[in-house]
């Protein structure tokens, strides 16, 4: 677990974003984020919210039930096209295979 993250000025991440346990970790570790090119992973995190200023996320955003204040940022954000992919809660069992894709035992997908 990350004891703590300090990036105030990352814009971009390229790639998928990992923070599944993070509870340290919020929306408030990215004040200026705006592009992920991948997924975000978000299971069990400190987030309540996207950050305001993510303009695109190209994948899906995987999250859990709680709190509901992140279900519903994440549906606005869809809706008003930032999120390419879908919203899906996830839960259960989470694992990885052997070329490091994260699965969960069970996934509904919101959208």
């Amino acid at each position: 677990m990350l004891g703590s993250l300090n990036v105030p000025n990352l814009k971009t991440i390229g790639g998928t974003l990992y923070l599944i346990g993070q509870e340290s970790v919020s929306e408030d570790n990215f004040p200026k984020l705006e592009t992920i090119g991948g997924d975000i992973h978000l299971a069990l995190s400190g987030f309540t919210k996207l950050p305001d200023s993510l303009l695109s996320v190209a994948g899906n955003v995987y999250i859990i039930q709680e709190p509901e204040s992140l279900v519903q940022s994440c549906l606005a954000k869809q809706k008003a096209g930032i999120i390419k992919g879908n919203v899906i809660l996830v839960g259960g069992k989470i694992s990885s295979t052997e070329e490091g894709k994260i699965e969960y035992g069970e996934s509904y997908i919101l959208s």
